[in-house]
């Protein structure tokens, strides 16, 4: 598969590709930017360099606001255009620091900032499934003069798939084992998880979203302190507090819990609303957050047992692995789901830096889109087929 020669605007004479991957995620605390090389033939690819621009507080208040239906029409304009020269001077930016210029740069792949995701896992029969990030394309390609591939989910979710995840083809691509097999999990607002089958086939792995991440401890840490946090500092509050039991069981009732793969859950339905709900319980704010790290390594413990019970190594990615008390708690609960000792290591033990790896996934799938690839994986998102991702924009 990877040795099919480039069809579409990359030479086909050239062995390797000089991109940017760009992204935003969930917290819109600002955007990740990753300089990227990718060798043609054997592939491989290096992370050159990765950074990450902050968001001004009026931008990230704008775009946190905006995670509404109710925002309006001109609003969302706005920050399209806002976030696409944002996006624009990220990878600017990069290339300055590294002393390189734009026209030695063959292709920025953005994922942009999503404001809504609306999968078929979770609409009515009224509701037509859709996916929506801003940071237009359009303006990265003309004011970069990079050409520029977005909008990646917009594909999958028109073939019927959840328009996510959409990592676990790059984790195929460059992490796959030939000895072991190997989970990839990611605790970031929500948690999801890659399961590759050691020597496995594209078509033989497994991903999904398991469920909250951090999204319902760092809810709780701010609505509990009225405003005064924004996250459980290493975890140390839950590390003082008691599950709670009863509310556990309340928790792992949810409907998202019990769905199957392929599925993809939207932040909102473990953020904020659901902290108020739990608040109101009166119980001490760090029983809450013992219980909600609780809620995010069990349902991660129970998608592996389901999905992964073969695993022989884990790597965890993302902001959980700060939270030392939720760590604990993973250990604990993959080793009672699982009943077996499964060590777990931080991602960077790969070679690559958790904080870079979506920018630079996204450099990829980019990379994949220009080479004509599909890069969906059918049985994770549950689309109808394979296709090409993403739109592509030239520059003036």
């Amino acid at each position: 598969m990877i040795s099919q020669e480039p069809k579409l605007i990359l030479s086909a004479e050239k062995k390797s590709f000089m991109g940017i991957g760009l992204m935003s995620g969930t917290s819109a605390d600002g955007i990740d930017a990753a300089l990227v090389k990718i060798f043609k033939t054997p592939f491989k690819v290096s992370l050159e360099s990765f950074t990450v621009y902050a968001y001004s507080k009026e931008i990230q208040n704008r775009i946190l606001t905006a995670l509404s239906f109710k925002t309006p029409l001109r609003e969302i304009g706005e920050l399209n255009m806002i976030l696409g020269e944002l996006f624009a001077k990220a990878a600017l930016k990069l290339l300055k620091q590294e002393k390189i210029s734009p026209l030695k740069i063959n292709f920025i792949g953005s994922h942009g900032q999503t404001l809504f995701h609306q999968p078929p896992s979770s609409v009515k029969e009224e509701q037509t499934p859709f996916t929506f990030q801003i940071g237009d394309g359009t303006v990265i390609a003309q004011k970069t003069g990079i050409l520029t591939v977005s909008d990646f989910r917009t594909a999958d979710i028109a073939w019927g798939g959840e328009g996510a995840p959409l990592v676990p083809y790059v984790d195929w691509l460059l992490f796959t084992h030939p000895a072991k097999n190997r989970v990839l999990l990611n605790i970031g607002g929500i948690s999801n998880f890659t399961y590759l089958p050691l020597r496995g086939k594209l078509s033989e792995i497994t991903a999904g979203d398991t469920g909250p991440g951090n999204v319902l401890i760092d809810s709780l840490a701010a609505e509990g302190s009225d405003g005064e946090l924004k996250y459980d500092n290493n975890g140390r509050s839950a590390a003082e507090g008691i599950t709670n039991g009863e509310v556990l069981k309340e928790l792992l009732n949810h409907p998202f819990i019990q769905k199957r793969f392929p599925k993809s859950a939207e932040k909102s339905w473990f953020g904020k609303n659901l902290a108020k709900k739990l608040l109101k319980k009166e119980l001490p704010l760090v029983d809450l957050l013992a219980t909600a790290c609780a809620f995010t390594a069990e349902t991660a413990a129970l998608h592996l047992k389901k999905y992964a019970p073969e695993a022989d190594e884990i790597y965890v990615s993302g902001g959980g692995v700060k939270n030392l008390t939720l760590m604990k708690m993973l250990k604990e609960k993959v080793e009672e789901k699982l009943s077996r000792r499964i060590p777990i290591y931080p991602f960077e033990k790969l070679g690559t830096p958790s904080k870079g790896k979506e920018a630079l996934s996204f450099a990829v799938l980019a990379y994949e889109t220009l080479c004509s690839r599909p890069s969906n994986v059918p049985q994770v998102t549950g689309a109808e087929k394979s296709c090409v991702l993403g739109k592509i924009s030239l520059p003036n």
